[in-house]
């Protein structure tokens, strides 16, 4: 019994092969993708501008992962508490939001990663309430149209008393 023990070792560090290499990932069209990816922010913010919060709140996906952060919070843990949300805004009145210009990454042909800025006006008058910032998103594919998976959106605010503009982006 003794005797195998070495033989076992022996064999078994020299004799295992070596595992195969990973496999190369598909290849996709980045390209069609983020038009893809740009068609489906569009339809939102569209839907968005028109009052149709329902349909934009279909842009949130019903994923058990689904999870959305505000100013580094989580503010909204499953999609049915962000389409909550953007109907409680409606109530507070009118609603207009404009986005920038979305920047798009194709991670994969299924997953892509999208930046906005927005500016957000609520409700008329003495009541009315703005802010603004940007918003990132990871977006899947969820059939045949793209949802968000997770997001961040983040507001500017102004900077501390006497320091002047914070420093470092462009």
């Amino acid at each position: 019994m003794t005797r195998c023990l070495p033989l076992c070792c022996v064999i078994l560090a020299c004799g295992s092969p070596a595992p195969p290499p990973a496999p190369e990932p598909p290849a996709f069209d980045e390209e069609a993708v983020e038009g893809s990816v740009r068609a489906a922010f569009a339809a939102f913010t569209e839907a968005v501008a028109a009052g149709e919060l329902e349909a934009a709140g279909a842009f949130y996906a019903l994923n058990p992962q689904f999870a959305w952060y505000e100013d580094g919070e989580l503010r909204y843990p499953n999609a049915q508490a962000a389409r909550a949300a953007l109907q409680g805004l409606a109530q507070m009145g009118p609603v207009s939001v404009t986005y920038g210009e979305p920047d798009v990454v194709a991670l994969a042909p299924d997953w892509a990663s999208l930046s906005a800025t927005f500016a957000t006006r609520v409700g008329e008058g003495e009541r009315a309430f703005a802010f603004e910032g940007v918003q990132t998103m990871l977006l899947f594919l969820d059939g045949e149209r793209w949802v968000a998976l997770r997001g961040h959106t983040s507001t500017k605010r102004p900077p501390p008393a006497g320091e002047g503009e914070w420093g470092g982006g462009e």
